[in-house]
């Protein structure tokens, strides 16, 4: 019986403790994204500058890790780590792209890519204090289920 009851509360512990560190590594893979995204941006920037493609097409070489697409005239985001906020940010940019000369598509790239960039340089620093609280969070929360159980 007493193995059945520890079997259990150590399934509570490492339940709890992958929960925290799942949330830890959400946040993780946030910054993550929006570096990539930073990437993919400053990529586009380059390209506006440089030659004539067509929008799909640009968008195409740009976001080649699946990050986002076009469909049916709007921009997709395919990653679901990002916020409201750097979701809205990236959208915005897409709804007036290709309505300016390449000089302005370029500027406004640039303003695009600052606006990531502060997201970013934000989801880092959630990493860095959220992170470990949510693995501690996660593992001292299982512990004090388990001793509560026992």
């Amino acid at each position: 019986m007493w193995l059945f009851k520890l079997l259990g509360l150590l399934i509570i512990l490492l339940v709890c403790s992958s929960f925290g560190i799942l949330k830890s590594e959400n946040l993780k893979k946030q910054a993550s994204d929006l570096a990539e995204f930073i990437k993919s941006f400053s990529q586009l920037s380059e390209l506006l500058r440089i030659g004539n493609y067509e929008i799909d097409e640009l968008v195409n070489i740009c976001f080649k890790n699946n990050l986002g697409f076009f469909k049916n005239g709007e921009f997709i985001i395919n990653c679901n780590s990002l916020s409201e906020t750097q979701r809205k940010i990236i959208k915005e940019f897409f709804c007036g792209f290709g309505f300016s000369d390449t000089e302005g598509e370029h500027s406004r790239a640039a303003l695009y890519i600052n606006l990531l960039k502060t997201e970013h340089e934000e989801a880092l620093k959630q990493y860095s204090t959220l992170g470990s609280l949510y693995r501690s969070v996660g593992f001292m929360g299982g512990l004090i289920i388990c001793i509560f159980l026992l």
